[in-house]
C-alpha cells in the first residue's frame, strides 16, 4: 500500500459524519489551489502516514474514519485504506472535490459516505485557482454523484459561499439539485 500521508489530525469528531464518532485524517496534496482554502497551508505538511495515523488514534469509541485535504482522491492506493477501515468494521466517509471519479469509484464498495464540493457552475479556473475546463470538472462531479448513487453510498454535496461567490452562482449550483442527495450551502470563515 503506498504511504499515504497526513498533515492533520482530529482525534474524536462529531461533526465530519454527523451521528458518527470520527477519527478524521487530513491527507496531503490537492490538485486545485482554491483561493479561500483553509487548509492551503497544511496540504504539503506530512506529519506520518496515514495508516500509521488509524492504527495509533483509533479508539474503541470511534465508529468511523473520515479522509479530509488537501484532495484524498489523489491518492491512487485510498481504496487499499479505506478497505482497511471496512476491515475493522468501521464506517467511512471522504471529502472530496470530485476530480478523481475512477479512484472514488474504486472506493464505492467500501465507503459509507461521501461529502463532493460542488465549487462552482462557471469560471471553474477563478474558483479553483487553476487551469480548468468548467465542462470536465462538472462531467468528473456527475459521474461521482453517479456512481456513488449506484453503490448506495450517502452523498452530499457542499458549496462554500466565499466572497467571491455571488449570488447568481450559488442560484445556478442550486439548480444541480438532485432527490435524495443533501446539499449544504456553507458559510465561509476565515
Amino acid at each position: 500500500m503506498e504511504n499515504i500521508t497526513i498533515s492533520n489530525v482530529i482525534y474524536d469528531s462529531f461533526q465530519e459524519y454527523e451521528g458518527e464518532s470520527s477519527l478524521v485524517l487530513f491527507l496531503t496534496g490537492c490538485n486545485f489551489k482554491c483561493p479561500y482554502c483553509h487548509n492551503l497551508p497544511f496540504l504539503n505538511e506530512n506529519i506520518m502516514g496515514a495508516k500509521e495515523a488509524i492504527d495509533k488514534y483509533l479508539r474503541p469509541n470511534h465508529t468511523a474514519v473520515v479522509f479530509l485535504g488537501g484532495e484524498p482522491t489523489m491518492w491512487e492506493s485510498l481504496p487499499k485504506l479505506v478497505k482497511y477501515i471496512k476491515d475493522k468494521g468501521l464506517k467511512t466517509k471522504i471529502f472530496t472535490n470530485g476530480q478523481f471519479p475512477n479512484v472514488l469509484k474504486q472506493c464505492g464498495e467500501y465507503l459509507d459516505a461521501v461529502s463532493i464540493d460542488f465549487k462552482a457552475w462557471s469560471n471553474i479556473t477563478k474558483y479553483t485557482g487553476v487551469e480548468s475546463s468548467t465542462a470536465a470538472y462538472m462531467f468528473n462531479i456527475f459521474r461521482c454523484i453517479y456512481w456513488m448513487k449506484d453503490n448506495n453510498v450517502i452523498i452530499e454535496v457542499r458549496t462554500t459561499k466565499w466572497p467571491g461567490v455571488d449570488y447568481e452562482e450559488i442560484q445556478h449550483i442550486m439548480k444541480y439539485y438532485q432527490p435524495g442527495i443533501t446539499h449544504i450551502i456553507q458559510d465561509y470563515k476565515e
